[in-house]
């Protein structure tokens, strides 16, 4: 890791996400952006809705924007390695425990200049169906956790991801039908960008609330998603050929020290989505 450990898992509880610096090397992050660019020109022309490319399921806008490339791993196998490397592997088991997951998400968010793309407060427990038959909290923590490594700068005004530090503590909230936080729900103030770097990575777990708002730059913004869960946790089949998959950290790759403690949900807190 390019950070202490230490540091890392102390963000993590402390806030509920931490920023990693300097993962991925400007060589790789070359090669991920070009993979990005071309996977986005063979989307090109797609009405709004949802498609299957190559197995990727890409969800476009009204606007005719790509609102995001859901399990962008089976469209090119660039993006494939970079959703499943090692490092983002080593993070996983740093927060997770042990060596094994399930590889829910390999997400593309292009959020160009102008496509009006945003992501409005949430939790991703509600996503995962945290609370139903579809999800078991096996340790007890959330048992997931969410990196996003950005491929441009995340700036102030290109529609960074913002978390609501500490909000982890409240536990798994109610989103409203269309899985969004009641924002008089928690302090929206309090919210913090995630200023990133390319190759830097923001991780984070379950109960993290987070949102962003449209890149309002002249650049693009676009950062590439990767989930993990614990073995037994997800129930459910997420789009995506190959979405799921079980992905190993090998015995020879380093790990760091000690698992993060990260607290469980706060005592009383309604988990019933």
């Amino acid at each position: 890791m390019p950070q202490d450990a230490a540091q890392i898992c102390a963000e993590l509880d402390r806030d509920g996400f931490a920023v990693v610096r300097g993962v991925f090397s400007a060589d790789e992050v070359a090669a991920l952006s070009a993979a990005t660019d071309a996977l986005l020109a063979r989307l090109r022309g797609l009405g709004p809705g949802e498609h299957d490319v190559d197995g990727a399921h890409v969800v476009i806008s009204g606007q005719g924007s790509v609102a995001r490339v859901v399990w962008a791993a089976a469209a090119d196998p660039t993006l494939d390695a970079f959703s499943r490397d090692r490092r983002l592997l080593a993070l996983a088991s740093m927060a997770l425990g042990g060596r094994e997951f399930d590889q829910l998400i390999s997400q593309l968010h292009p959020k160009l200049p102008g496509d009006e793309v945003d992501f409005d407060w949430h939790q991703d427990a509600v996503h995962r169906r945290f609370g139903t038959e579809a999800w078991t909290d096996v340790d007890g923590r959330g048992s997931y956790l969410q990196t996003l490594v950005a491929i441009d700068a995340c700036t102030a005004d290109n529609g960074p991801a913002l978390f609501v530090p500490g909000s982890h503590r409240l536990g798994s909230l109610p989103h409203r039908d269309d899985r969004t936080l009641d924002p008089s729900r928690f302090d929206v103030a309090s919210a913090v960008p995630a200023l990133l770097q390319p190759g830097d990575v923001a991780i984070f777990g379950p109960f993290a609330i987070h949102g962003s708002r449209p890149n309002d730059s002249s650049g693009p913004r676009r950062v590439f998603v990767s989930g993990f869960a614990l073995p037994g946790a997800n129930h459910r089949t997420y789009p995506g050929r190959g979405a799921g998959r079980r992905v190993v950290l090998a015995s020879a790759d380093s790990q760091p020290p000690a698992l993060c403690a990260s607290p469980p949900a706060a005592p009383g807190a309604d988990r019933s989505k």
